[in-house]
């Protein structure tokens, strides 16, 4: 009940002010194909761009629509599989990350579709490419950073509200009636022991562990957790600083992932495509969802997500 107090104030904010609300996938049609980039009349060969765009979550936000979530990619993956006449994929990548089980089934699903199709799949990362996203791109065959991007983040954070304090002050108390000493570990309305607290650092411990083995499983520049664990301690890192480590494959736009790509298909023409169930107007390589001069609920419902006790891979400078 107390995890959407901290949305008061910006609750205040939306009815006295006018910011943009991202109207991304709110609608309901089916999927839908729109031409991104082609560089011929009859191209050779079709690349599907999917976006890995926000926060990465189980499911919709509070309000709406908003970030990516595994439906989301696994409806755009089944619409591939359906149409059977994709070449190539790019994953069109600007997140902190997310939830670490959401962040583990696009995983899953991106690199059981890589396998099962044997196409090439590449990441291109725009501004920014962290934890939750950096363990998806760890699917793909190369990532791509652009000169300004950041990348990394390799690590767990769980975190708990506490409203203690604020309970004390207005006199707010919970009576809970449970099974065992650790039944209600993490309660906001009060401490936690030492045990839950080894409890927790141990399950922290290792989903991290998880997240070495899907990088190095994903960089063969990485063998044991020994080699990976000194640059993965949760830091992130310029583009050519990630390159510097092998935590990605070239400095480049998306035009070089195109251009790459063309070559490894042996082709000269390609058609750049993605499905969207949104009008998309004037498409192009870096199109983003259309905005309208309201409020961003998108902005909203990735505060809210933060504020949630859980297990995050996730780039969160605010929570740390």
């Amino acid at each position: 009940m107390f995890k959407f107090l901290y949305l008061l104030p910006l609750l205040v904010l939306m009815s006295v002010s006018c910011i943009n609300i991202n109207i991304s996938d709110m609608g309901t049609a089916d999927l839908r194909e729109y031409d991104l980039y082609k560089d011929s009349t009859f191209p050779d060969k079709k690349i599907l761009v999917i976006d890995i765009n926000g926060i990465i979550r189980g499911g919709d936000g509070v309000f709406g629509n908003s970030g990516v979530t595994p439906n989301g990619v696994r409806e755009i993956l089944a619409k591939a599989n359906w149409e059977g006449d994709i070449d190539a994929i790019i994953l069109r990548m600007n997140t902190p990350g997310g939830e670490v089980t959401a962040s583990d089934m696009i995983y899953k699903d991106i690199k059981a579709f890589k396998d099962r199709a044997g196409i090439p799949v590449y990441t291109s990362i725009g501004s920014l490419g962290a934890s939750g996203g950096y363990y998806i791109a760890a699917a793909t065959d190369r990532i791509y950073a652009q000169p300004t991007t950041v990348v990394g983040s390799i690590g767990v954070i769980a975190q708990f509200p506490k409203f203690k304090g604020l309970a004390d002050k207005v006199g707010f108390e919970m009576v809970t009636i449970k099974s065992g000493a650790n039944k209600d570990m993490a309660n906001p309305l009060g401490d936690m022991s030492s045990e839950q607290v080894a409890i927790f650092q141990g399950m922290v411990d290792s989903m991290y562990n998880r997240f070495l083995k899907v990088v190095i499983l994903g960089r063969d520049d990485f063998k044991t957790a020994e080699e990976l664990k000194p640059i993965a301690d949760g830091r992130i890192y310029t583009a050519q600083q990630a390159l510097d480590n092998k935590l990605i494959d070239r400095i480049g736009y998306i035009e070089d992932i195109v251009k790459d790509l063309k070559k490894e298909l042996n082709t000269d023409s390609v058609r750049v495509v993605k499905y969207s169930k949104k009008y998309v107007n004037n498409p192009t390589l870096y199109a983003k969802s259309p905005e309208i001069n309201l409020v961003n609920l998108e902005v909203l419902d990735n505060l809210n997500s933060q504020s949630q006790a859980g297990f995050f891979y996730i780039w969160a400078p605010l929570d740390q």
